[in-house]
């Protein structure tokens, strides 16, 4: 939205500035047709130059890189449900997909998805971590068994971020490691 109304608003802006430029210059007898025109080319450009510098065409940027990157999500999540569809057992897809439900903030489907991949490898700490993360997200809390577990992962070697997560849901649900 901030993109159209960018847009919009620069349009406005050189269209007033043409207004201005050719018809309160147009008493002016004396100023040639290619001179109104130059100084139609000089306001358009420094106009152009100002919103540039205040930092507009950066934001229309930045908003264009989000928008294709959120296009981007969705095709692969629409790529990721066509691949756990014509194989329900590949907890690497399940896993992939829940992360990026979590991209787009649908914490219910990447719960769903991550659940499903937990299910089918229950080794794999990746999967038991993040689903246990967006359990957590969703529940505000987590059951004994829950906690029991993750506490039987950290004699496991993994990353430190895991780690890390799993350490932050044991102490937010006061659960005392051994």
């Amino acid at each position: 939205m901030l993109l159209v109304n960018s847009y919009y608003l620069l349009f406005i802006l050189l269209i007033l500035l043409l207004f201005i430029n050719f018809y309160i210059f147009k008493n002016l007898t004396s100023i040639k047709l290619y001179l109104r025109i130059v100084i139609a080319l000089f306001i358009i450009l420094s106009s152009s130059l100002m919103y540039y510098y205040s930092g507009g065409f950066v934001e229309i940027y930045k908003l264009n890189q989000m928008q294709d990157s959120q296009k981007m999500v969705l095709s692969i999540i629409s790529r990721l449900e066509q691949v756990v569809n014509e194989d329900s057992s590949d907890a690497k897809g399940w896993y992939l997909l829940g992360k990026m439900y979590l991209k787009i903030d649908k914490e219910h489907d990447a719960f769903q998805a991550l659940e499903k991949a937990h299910q089918l490898d229950k080794n794999n700490i990746n999967y038991s971590v993040q689903y246990y993360w967006v359990k957590y997200i969703l529940n505000n809390q987590l059951t004994k068994k829950d906690l029991i577990f993750l506490e039987s992962l950290l004699q496991k070697k993994m990353q430190n971020e895991n780690r890390n997560k799993i350490e932050k849901l044991l102490e937010i649900n006061n659960f005392k490691v051994n």
